[in-house]
């Protein structure tokens, strides 16, 4: 769950949302978040050990997963109790000296060419309502990634038309990220990686029908995967997933 807002009410729904975490074992993934992880994983050059940081990483389940992987992993996240979350789990798995934590906004930069890989998973479009704002909070965030560093931008696809469904009616979604979600196009995306000094972009085009059908039968993969390789039919799907190497 991605968890990142300076807001003081965003704050709270996130804070309270983390609650519903608080018994789960959150290295014991459901389906939809497998092939979710598996999708990230594929992206990223992780045949060794790597310095990662995650923003708006929520409850950070894909941290502990990071990290029980060998590589040391840093959360950022606005939701103190997101992360508190994510520091118990840390020490449950014993993997405290291979995650650190941040509860801090991007309104400033506050790491330097420290990481080998960035990540921003389906937070992009929340970090705030105006576009020229969550510009300059990802520039800042990018700042964290060392020269030849690679970044994963994942962001829903506003060409996928179930998400609108998935906006309006789903319960316990923020109906106003619908807004702010619509300037998250495969184009304007890359610009903003090409302006914040990234290039070798390549982007995938992941899903079409929802990850959580998964849940009830593995054709949603086939149907998905299929697709995602058809030329005109995937600039649909339901996600980009954007990699790109910082110069």
């Amino acid at each position: 769950m991605t968890a990142y807002s300076s807001s003081d009410k965003d704050i709270k729904y996130y804070d309270n949302f983390s609650l519903r975490y608080k018994k789960k074992d959150l290295l014991s993934f459901d389906k939809p978040a497998i092939y979710e992880f598996s999708k990230i994983v594929e992206c990223l050059n992780l045949s060794k050990p790597r310095k990662i940081i995650e923003v708006g990483c929520g409850v950070g389940a894909y941290i502990l997963a990071l990290a029980r992987s060998g590589h040391d992993v840093t959360g950022v996240d606005t939701s103190c109790a997101s992360l508190n979350l994510l520091k118990l789990n840390a020490k449950k798995y014993k993997l405290s000296k291979k995650i650190s934590t941040v509860c801090k906004n991007y309104s400033k930069p506050f790491f330097r060419n420290k990481f080998d890989i960035g990540l921003c998973i389906s937070t992009y479009h929340v970090f705030s309502e105006n576009e020229q704002e969550r510009i300059r909070i990802f520039a800042n965030f990018t700042k964290s990634i060392k020269r030849g560093g690679i970044i994963l931008l994942v962001e829903p696809n506003p060409l996928n038309p179930l998400f609108y469904i998935f906006y309006l009616f789903f319960p316990n979604v923020q109906r106003k990220n619908i807004k702010t979600f619509l300037g998250s196009t495969e184009t304007k995306l890359k610009t903003m990686l090409s302006s914040a000094g990234f290039g070798l972009i390549t982007v995938r085009h992941i899903g079409f029908l929802p990850l959580r059908f998964i849940r009830y039968s593995h054709l949603v993969i086939t149907i998905n995967e299929t697709i995602n390789k058809i030329p005109i039919v995937k600039k649909f799907s339901s996600f980009h997933y954007i990699t790109a190497r910082k110069l």
